[in-house]
């Protein structure tokens, strides 16, 4: 009985150790703060991760793609965030922590070409 409480206790542990390095951006991102700008070519806005795919002017050798990775649907729709505006063909121009794989960032701040911006704490215009 002892030894199966044991196990069950170190199991809780490392799941739960597992669930939080998972949501944790420090492993993926680092303080770093980059800017690109350029055109969406995807967008996903729902659970786990809203993102963003955008396509830059690439000089040679670099990608020509960015991932920008952001919060949970759920979690923009709890703050009364909608990306309405934000669709394929946007213009834009993203800024963020970069990423510790290359071309990905995590959103600090988009901007639509009228002037509209959205953070993971509002939207607001210029």
């Amino acid at each position: 009985m002892k030894c199966l409480l044991v196990l069950l206790s170190l199991c809780s542990l490392v799941s739960g150790s597992a669930a939080l390095a998972h949501h944790s951006t420090a492993t993926n991102f680092t303080q770093e703060i980059v800017e690109i700008a350029g055109t969406i070519e995807q967008v996903r806005f729902q659970n786990p991760h809203t993102s963003f795919v955008v396509k830059i002017e690439a000089g040679e050798g670099q990608a020509p793609f960015w991932l920008v990775e952001s919060d949970a649907r759920s979690t923009f729709e709890r703050k009364g965030i909608k990306l309405d505006g934000v669709a394929i063909g946007s213009k834009v121009t993203v800024s963020g922590r970069k990423g510790v794989r290359p071309n990905t960032m995590f959103l600090r701040e988009l901007k639509l070409e009228d002037g509209t911006r959205f953070t993971s704490s509002g939207t607001g215009k210029d």
